[in-house]
């Protein structure tokens, strides 16, 4: 009975481990930054501001991770875009967003009941958060009393809402910043460090 218990507990830990994200290290960091300058120098690449097509962002990947020695299941682009569309977005980043979309720096009690119970009804009960389709509406729903200058939110600002964005509009450039926060969802899913 107790090998069974014991067997058991080993078994919960297994699960917990695989599914709860490891924050990366200052050393992954400074790995995916060079594994990403060295493929846009690799590539001709000399400035910063470097974009490359969907492919490009799947090759980054794949060099990023053996220099992480961080196994992976070989992927598809249809595979990475499912992947990258189930982002999933706290409520402190919706709020925000939500500041943004408003430009506005702080919220009365009122509004932050409503980003709460909007937030709740998108969330449909999951706890790890709303999907960018969630957020949308969610910022659909504030009510146009509210100030909303500059009246156009811009999506491509952020780069948490620039990466579901261009794949519901099929773009097909990928900024570097972008990269770095696609790398960073694809080996620590869920990690805040981006």
């Amino acid at each position: 009975m107790y090998l069974k218990i014991v067997i058991l507990f080993f078994c919960v830990e297994l699960y917990f481990l695989q599914c709860h994200c490891d924050e990366p290290t200052k050393d992954q960091i400074a790995t995916i930054s060079t594994g990403v300058r060295d493929y846009g120098r690799s590539k001709g690449y000399r400035h910063e501001y470097w974009y490359t097509g969907l492919q490009g962002v799947k090759e980054v990947i794949e060099l990023v991770a053996g220099k992480l020695n961080k196994p992976y299941e070989p992927f598809s682009l249809d595979d990475l875009k499912e992947k990258l569309s189930r982002y999933r977005y706290t409520v402190e980043e919706c709020k925000r967003n939500v500041k943004e979309f408003l430009n506005c720096l702080f919220f009365n009690q009122a509004m932050e009941r409503l980003i709460d119970d909007l937030y709740n009804e998108y969330s449909c009960d999951q706890q790890d958060g709303i999907s960018f389709d969630g957020l949308k509406a969610l910022l659909g729903r504030i009510p146009a009393g509210y100030n909303r200058n500059p009246p156009k939110f811009s999506y491509l600002e952020d780069k948490r809402t620039a990466v579901p964005y261009k794949l519901s509009k099929d773009f097909k450039y990928w900024y570097r910043n972008e990269i770095f926060c696609i790398i960073f969802e694809f080996f620590f899913p869920g990690s805040r460090v981006y």
